[in-house]
């Protein structure tokens, strides 16, 4: 029997093909959506302005007080004392922080408390709430519903162990910032 046998094949080869011609149309083209860049923090100064929703800085912080004493009310609890006048310096010196680092810890690095001390304010028991909202979005009321819906925040309005408090309020930005800071003095 014979053996095949191979005969050698040419090698193909490619040719070149000519490039389509791009005719531009008469329609315009969308021009593709740019990305969105995440939104700086404000850089804007805090000020206690008043909003535009008629409520100075000082009506914001009373209703706020007034608000958390009808929660703790309801609850069965003793109203809480106004701070005194160092307290509710550190409740402004805390809201004022929260506009450059929304955090229960300082842009210094220490817990929210060391304000405290600061302030020359001896305590056994502390708490602080935190809301950032934008600018004439939200009541007072609605302030006090989003942390009435929140375990923590709550827990924190109806501890029956706190017997002061401040409220700390800073219009910045096109934001409202709002602390409550708790106390039980030694």
């Amino acid at each position: 029997a014979a053996s095949p046998t191979f005969a050698p094949t040419a090698r193909p080869t490619i040719a070149p093909t000519a490039r389509p011609t791009v005719t531009p149309t008469a329609k315009p083209t969308a021009a593709p959506t740019p990305t969105p860049k995440p939104t700086p923090k404000p850089t804007v100064a805090p000020t206690t302005a008043p909003p535009t929703s008629g409520l100075t800085a000082a009506q914001w912080r009373a209703e706020i007080f007034r608000l958390t004493n009808v929660e703790r009310a309801k609850a069965g609890l003793p109203a809480l004392k106004t701070g005194t006048t160092a307290l509710a310096k550190a409740a402004a010196v805390r809201a004022s922080e929260i506009v450059r680092e929304y955090s229960h810890v300082r842009p210094n690095g220490s817990y929210f408390s060391t304000v405290l001390a600061e302030n020359g304010i001896a305590w056994s028991a502390t708490a602080e709430n935190l809301f950032c909202g934008t600018a004439d979005r939200y009541t007072p009321a609605e302030v006090m519903l989003k942390w009435m819906n929140s375990s923590g925040h709550r827990a924190n309005i109806l501890n029956k162990n706190q017997t002061m408090l401040s409220v700390g309020y800073v219009r910045s930005g096109g934001m409202e910032y709002f602390v409550q800071l708790f106390i039980k003095p030694k």
